[in-house]
């Protein structure tokens, strides 16, 4: 990670392996173990066509874009054992464009003001994400795979934020506009409901 402002960032973790060839339309498949990660710099944004321009559009920085994009980014004021609060926040679009990289929110002024542990997960947007497919492709029958991305990065949350001074049992489901509805569609799976403690 890398200091940012008052709070410790780890940018980019990889919390389920790439989504490539023949993981392309495939539910998330678990991360490779092992290995170092470079948690200074942001990860791949995920692909999409972003709209025009506006006087209300978010802040956008430079940023990569690419199917590699099942990554999130993590902001705390300490990697420790403190147990802090967490909250993981889901960036909007209408589930076609936006990504944890970008956006008005200031993730390390965040963390540190309020003593949380947040991350931001990237998912899979627009087809990548919610194509139907299995009318001409039986095995591809896992229509919302931007949800299966979301339920993978909270499973990685509950497994890992006690490293960096996070509680797993104490994580908070937060979300803008799409983001918001895709937090409010987990209660309806099986096992969403169980992947978090508030809404």
């Amino acid at each position: 990670g890398c200091a940012d402002g008052a709070a410790r960032a780890f940018l980019g973790i990889p919390y389920a392996a790439p989504p490539l060839g023949a993981l392309r339309f495939r539910p998330p498949q678990p991360a490779p173990r092992g290995g170092v990660v470079d948690a200074t710099r942001f990860g791949h944004a995920p692909v999409q066509t972003p709209p025009p321009e506006t006087p209300f559009s978010i802040l956008r920085e430079e940023q990569s874009y690419g199917e590699d994009c099942l990554n999130l980014n993590l902001w705390t004021p300490a990697a420790d054992t403190a147990r802090r609060p967490v909250v993981v926040h889901l960036f909007g679009g209408g589930f076609g464009y936006g990504s944890a990289n970008v956006g008005h929110l200031d993730g390390a002024a965040f963390a540190a003001a309020n003593d949380v542990v947040l991350i931001r997960p990237n998912v899979r947007t627009g087809a990548l994400g919610f194509l139907h497919l299995a009318d001409h492709f039986p095995e591809l029958d896992q229509t919302n795979r931007s949800m299966l991305d979301l339920a993978a990065a909270l499973r990685w949350t509950r497994e890992n934020v006690a490293a960096f001074g996070g509680d797993p049992d104490n994580i908070t489901l937060a979300g803008l506009s799409s983001g918001a509805f895709t937090a409010a569609a987990l209660f309806g799976t099986r096992d969403g409901p169980a992947l978090f403690d508030k809404c």
